[in-house]
């Protein structure tokens, strides 16, 4: 769940019957649309494998003066590595000299992404962004 531009949200991942469309689906949530003034959009997930097995998962928390582009190159960074992020949470905090930012992140370490790398990598990509990023041992959940 969030709120996105002031509205709530929440993403819903459910397996249906395959004799189901998704044009039959979406008319089947229609009466509730209007009923409650929602927007329900449905869309195929496609067919993933699981070849990478999961690692240790590591807390890993950015802060700093707020700007554009800290989440993005953050995640590209983790990515690159071999990373993948199974948790995220930001926070803007406002202040009588400007806004702080808070970015949380819980990261399945690889074989290329250990916690070490991760550690020194992100904080290469902090330092270009002018914020600090720490990287917490494995099994320190900041969430």
């Amino acid at each position: 769940m969030a709120i996105l531009h002031g509205q709530f949200a929440i993403m819903l991942v459910v397996e249906a019957p395959t004799h189901l469309t998704i044009e039959s689906l979406e008319e089947s949530f229609r009466e509730i649309q209007d009923a409650f003034d929602l927007m329900v959009v449905i869309r195929p997930l496609p067919e993933q494998s699981n070849t990478r097995a999961a690692g240790d998962t590591v807390a890993v928390s950015v802060h700093g003066a707020d700007r554009p582009g800290i989440v993005s190159h953050i995640a590209r960074r983790v990515a690159e590595l071999g990373g993948n992020i199974v948790d995220l949470t930001t926070h803007k905090i406002e202040e009588q000299g400007g806004s702080s930012y808070v970015l949380l992140l819980s990261i399945e370490t690889s074989s290329g992404c250990t916690e070490e790398v991760l550690s020194r990598e992100l904080d290469t990509v902090a330092r270009q962004l002018g914020v600090s990023c720490v990287v917490h041992a494995s099994g320190n959940e900041l969430f």
